[in-house]
């Protein structure tokens, strides 16, 4: 059984700056996530107990270096297990996320590949999470997350 399923969002207040905080319970991960455009988007996965959120394909992608500090534990997505929970704090909601697929994606310059094909979210509320592999940048950690509901504040 994956206790991971059963997991509830953690209180928590958005930063000033940040967009909203991502959690995945299974892994204490707990993290402010910034919005970021090319010119900043290394400097917000740089900067400590911080995530880059940026749109990419249908959805979006949260992307931080493997192992960063991440609230109380830390962004190790290979850790992450398949029905595991996420919840993306929003100002007015909390938004319910399932994960759906793990894999290690190949880096290309604007895009990620599985396989030797695309990897994209399907849908808008659909949100890929990534981390390097190694010192190389060439391989990440995928955990493609998939909105399943939505709690009223």
């Amino acid at each position: 059984m994956n206790l991971g399923q059963f997991a509830i969002p953690r209180k928590t207040e958005i930063p000033v700056g940040a967009v909203r905080v991502w959690q995945i319970p299974s892994i204490d991960v707990s993290i402010p996530v910034y919005q970021a455009t090319n010119a900043t988007q290394q400097s917000v996965v740089d900067a400590e107990d911080s995530a880059m959120l940026r749109r990419y394909g249908a959805g979006r992608i949260i992307v931080d270096h493997a192992d960063s500090k991440a609230g109380d534990g830390a962004w190790e997505l290979w850790r992450v297990s398949l029905k595991d929970v996420g919840f993306l704090i929003c100002p007015n909601k909390t938004l319910s996320y399932e994960c759906i697929q793990l894999c290690i994606v190949d880096v290309q310059r604007s895009y990620y590949t599985f396989n030797g094909a695309a990897v994209y979210p399907h849908r808008a509320t659909d949100i890929l999470c990534l981390s390097c592999v190694g010192r190389d940048s060439k391989h990440n950690y995928m955990a493609y997350f998939k909105q399943i509901g939505e709690i009223p504040s």
